[in-house]
């Protein structure tokens, strides 16, 4: 496809056998960009494929840190990487976590 994004993206190298959708790209660019700007800490889980996203959010599991800010991605049809970064502690993440999927 003519719109990936292969190579290089500002400066970083990009594996040579994946193609990024761009606008996953500016997603994940701006959310590091952000996360960056807010010295959040990073969290990142490996999660079960069927795990719901769709309820995951920072209004809904973050309400004592609305600028936490999230990524994930599916990985070899496997599992899910999930990434989050905020400012609350990792007691506080895994509660939020643990909504999403007990295991």
């Amino acid at each position: 496809m003519a719109t990936t994004i292969q190579g290089y993206y500002k400066g970083l190298h990009l594996p040579s056998y994946i193609e990024y959708d761009p606008h996953n790209m500016q997603k994940a660019n701006s959310i590091l960009a952000i996360a960056f700007q807010e010295k959040h800490q990073l969290y990142e889980f490996e999660l079960p494929i069927g795990t719901k996203f769709d309820q995951f959010g920072a209004y809904k599991l973050y309400p004592k840190d609305p600028t936490s800010k999230f990524l994930w991605k599916l990985v070899k049809n496997d599992h899910y990487n999930l990434c989050i970064y905020t400012h609350l502690d990792i007691d506080a993440t895994l509660k939020c976590v643990n909504k999403l999927n007990s295991d």
